[in-house]
């Protein structure tokens, strides 16, 4: 019963008898369960997210160190997963990744991105569970790309702001006016003094959490997208091999910084949707030369296209030069 209350507040389907739907029958690879720990996190902490999917046997998975980001919950380190029993001619995969919540309440979690492929022939069958940036010198020929919603959790408030908050309590006014006082007099100036407690409290607690979203980040969001771009280019990933790193994570800060100035335009959308939502804010020209970078990482990351290391840091600028000049709303 406590799983399926957890899978509803995270936004699992879940059917009737108790029974997980999968949100892509048919696939090669499934969720099953999405479990966050602790059940209600603090804003600003991190916490770990349970992820159970589940594949046919025969077939080889390729999971992200980090989980695709919202604008409400990021990763915060890379993900560890492990081969568990399953039911019937099943593999069951349990893999955790801690990620922090950036708003109070209800925040949309992550989506993941799982690649599957076949086995092939004479293949070691004790690793079905890689890391995706093993795909690129993967014998495999095909893989089935799959991107699976996450849900939602239920982000609590900073635990300081929670205690200043229970301060707060309105107290009946002692006994000392005398006689010649008006009890409605009296009860107005307890309203106001009430009303005006709240509205310091409401201004202090939005004050705080403005406060520490700025610590946590401490720069706008075009600045922070630079920096995270700069240091892509600085792990070398496109001169050792791993251009699919290298394209993944200069698209996905792209795809953070489009998301703080629209948060619609989050990792739900596909590459191609998110380029028509850019040229339609600011025009097909002000996109072109971005839509090809964006179109080369794409190619890059499904194997269809080889680029070297002079092209990968040119499409890379590409987005640099985007993000430095499109304004931030």
């Amino acid at each position: 019963m406590k799983v399926l209350t957890l899978l509803m507040v995270l936004g699992v389907p879940v059917a009737p008898g108790g029974l997980v739907q999968t949100r892509n029958p048919g696939g090669s690879a499934r969720l099953v369960e999405v479990r966050a720990e602790p059940h209600v996190p603090n804003f600003g902490e991190a916490f770990d997210l349970h992820v159970i999917l589940r594949m046919r046997r025969g077939v080889i998975a390729f999971l992200p160190d980090t989980l695709e980001p919202t604008y409400s919950v990021e990763s915060v380190g890379p993900g560890v997963w492990s081969e568990e029993p399953a039911p019937g001619d099943s593999v069951g995969i349990r893999a955790t990744y801690p990620v922090i919540g950036l708003r109070e309440g209800r925040a949309e979690l992550p989506s993941i991105e799982v690649w599957t492929r076949p086995a092939v022939a004479g293949e070691r069958r004790d690793r079905v569970i890689r890391r995706r940036s093993e795909a690129r010198n993967d014998r495999g020929e095909s893989f089935e790309r799959r991107t699976m919603r996450l849900g939602v959790v239920e982000v609590g408030q900073v635990p300081a702001m929670a205690d200043s908050a229970a301060d707060l309590v309105p107290r009946p006014p002692a006994d000392v006016l005398g006689s010649g006082w008006s009890t409605w007099l009296v009860l107005a100036v307890g309203v106001a003094s009430v009303a005006g407690l709240l509205g310091v409290w409401m201004i202090a607690r939005r004050w705080r959490a403005a406060i520490l979203t700025r610590r946590m980040r401490g720069r706008s969001p075009r600045e922070e997208t630079l920096r995270e771009l700069e240091r892509i280019r600085a792990f070398g990933w496109h001169r050792n091999g791993r251009m699919d790193d290298f394209y993944g994570s200069s698209t996905g800060a792209l795809r953070r910084f489009a998301a703080s100035i629209d948060p619609a335009w989050g990792a739900a959308l596909t590459s191609t949707e998110l380029i028509a939502r850019l040229a339609g804010r600011w025009g097909q020209g002000g996109v072109d030369s971005l839509a090809a970078a964006v179109a080369a990482a794409e190619q890059v990351k499904f194997g269809t296209l080889q680029r070297n290391t002079e092209a990968a840091e040119g499409d890379w600028e590409t987005i640099v030069t985007w993000v430095r000049g499109a304004p931030e709303g």
